[in-house]
C-alpha cells in the first residue's frame, strides 16, 4: 500500500510539476507577425524559467508513509510556491504585459464587402490565417452620417485590432476586439472604434482554429477575460468588475462588482453573434450578494429583457436559463451583469461576485 501511493504520489508531482524545461524556439508561431511572435516569446521564456524551476523543487519531494496523496500534492504546491515563486510572479507578469498589447491588421489584408450606413461587412485573414473570414459590424447611429460621407467618397478605410491572452495551461486566444475606422480624406485620425468579438485558440504545439461562440470560465488563472468588458457608472466613486480570490464557487477566483458610491452602477457584460443555425443559448452562472435587501441588487439581462435580480446576505447559488433563438432573433446578444445602489444605505460588504459562467449555444 505504501509503496503504490508512492508511486502514485512521485507520478502525480511529476505530471503536474516537474514538467522538463522546452526548448524556446520560434517555429511554433511562425505563421504569426513578427511582433506577435516576439512578444509570445518573452513570455515561452518565462514559461520555461518557471517550468524549470518547478521541477527542481518538485524533484527534492518525496512522499511520506503516513501521507495520503492528497496531503503530499499539497505540500509540494506549498513548496512550489516558496521555491518557485519568484519565476511565477514573472511569467503571471509577462502574461499580464501580454494582454495589454494591441496589434493592428495591415490595411492591404482587410477588406470591406458590403458598405451601407448601418453595417459593414469586412472580409480579412487578418494577414496569417489558413482562409479568410467575415466579420459584421453594425455602425452606432451617432457615427452613421461621418460613415456615410466617408462611403460616398470612397474614403473610408478600416482597421481591425487584435489581442493575445494566455494562462499557465500554454494556451493563446487572440481575440479580434475592435474595428477602427478613419476618413482618409478628413482631418479626424479616427471617425470611430467599434468594439467586435471574434476569438482564435492556439498552441506552440497546436494550429490555431476559430474559438467556438460563448464563454465558459471560471477565472482558472486570476486574469481578467478578454472577451468580457467592464465599467462603473453614475458617480465618481463608481469602479468596474475586478477578479478577486478568497471568494470562489470552485477554483480560487470570481468576479466581483466595483465599490460603488450611492445612486452607482457597476456593470460587466459579454457581447457575442449569434453562430448562424442556432437554435437557443444556454446560460448558467454562479451568483452571490453581501448588500441592502431589495434595493441594493445584482440585475442580469440579455439584450436589455431581465432574467434574473439577487440582493441581501446569500451564499453561492446556481442560475441557468435557456433562450430559444427563432427566425427573428438579433445578430448579436449582449449579457449584461448589473451591480446598481439606492440613494441610502449600506449593507454587508456592498457586492456581488459571479463564478462558473457558461454561455453556449446550440
Amino acid at each position: 500500500m505504501i509503496k503504490d501511493k508512492l508511486l502514485v504520489g512521485v507520478f502525480l508531482a511529476a505530471l503536474v510539476l516537474g514538467i522538463a524545461p522546452r526548448v524556446v524556439s520560434a517555429e511554433g508561431f511562425d505563421f504569426l507577425p513578427g511582433p506577435v511572435q516576439e512578444a509570445l516569446e518573452e513570455v515561452e521564456e518565462a514559461r520555461s524559467r518557471w517550468e524549470a524551476r518547478r521541477g527542481e523543487v518538485t524533484a527534492q519531494l518525496d512522499i511520506q508513509p503516513w501521507e495520503e496523496v492528497q496531503e503530499f500534492m499539497a505540500r509540494v504546491d506549498r513548496a512550489v510556491a516558496r521555491g518557485a515563486g519568484r519565476e511565477y510572479r514573472f511569467l503571471q507578469f509577462q502574461l499580464e504585459e501580454l494582454g495589454r498589447q494591441v496589434f493592428q491588421v495591415p490595411r492591404e489584408s482587410v477588406e470591406l464587402a458590403r458598405r451601407d450606413t448601418r453595417e459593414l461587412e469586412i472580409i480579412s485573414d487578418l494577414g496569417f490565417l489558413p482562409e479568410k473570414d467575415t466579420f459584421r459590424v453594425r455602425i452606432p447611429d451617432e457615427h452613421s452620417t461621418a460613415v456615410s460621407r466617408g462611403l460616398s467618397r470612397g474614403s473610408l478605410e478600416v482597421r481591425l485590432g487584435f489581442s493575445l491572452r494566455g494562462g499557465l495551461d500554454e494556451q493563446y486566444t487572440l481575440v479580434v476586439h475592435q474595428v477602427q475606422l478613419s476618413d482618409s480624406a478628413d482631418s479626424l485620425p479616427v471617425l470611430a472604434v467599434i468594439p467586435l468579438s471574434r476569438s482564435y485558440r492556439f498552441s506552440r504545439y497546436e494550429a490555431l482554429v476559430v474559438a467556438p461562440l460563448g464563454l465558459q470560465t471560471n477565472f482558472p488563472d486570476g486574469r481578467f477575460p478578454a472577451e468580457l468588458e467592464t465599467r462603473g457608472d453614475g458617480v465618481p466613486s463608481d469602479r468596474p468588475w475586478v477578479i478577486t480570490s478568497g471568494r470562489a464557487a470552485s477554483g480560487g477566483y470570481s468576479l466581483r462588482s466595483g465599490e460603488i458610491g450611492s445612486n452607482g452602477v457597476s456593470q460587466v457584460w459579454y457581447r457575442t453573434a449569434i453562430p448562424p443555425g442556432a437554435s437557443k443559448v444556454r446560460i448558467s452562472f454562479a451568483v452571490m450578494t453581501s448588500s441592502e435587501d431589495y434595493y441594493d441588487r445584482l440585475i442580469f439581462s440579455v439584450n436589455e429583457t431581465r432574467h434574473g435580480e439577487w440582493s441581501g446576505e446569500t451564499g453561492w447559488t446556481d442560475f441557468s436559463h435557456s433562450i430559444p433563438l427563432g427566425s427573428g432573433a438579433p445578430e448579436e446578444m449582449i449579457f449584461l451583469w448589473s451591480y446598481e445602489k439606492d440613494g441610502s444605505v449600506d449593507r454587508g460588504e456592498d457586492a456581488a461576485w459571479i463564478d462558473e459562467i457558461s454561455i453556449s449555444f446550440e
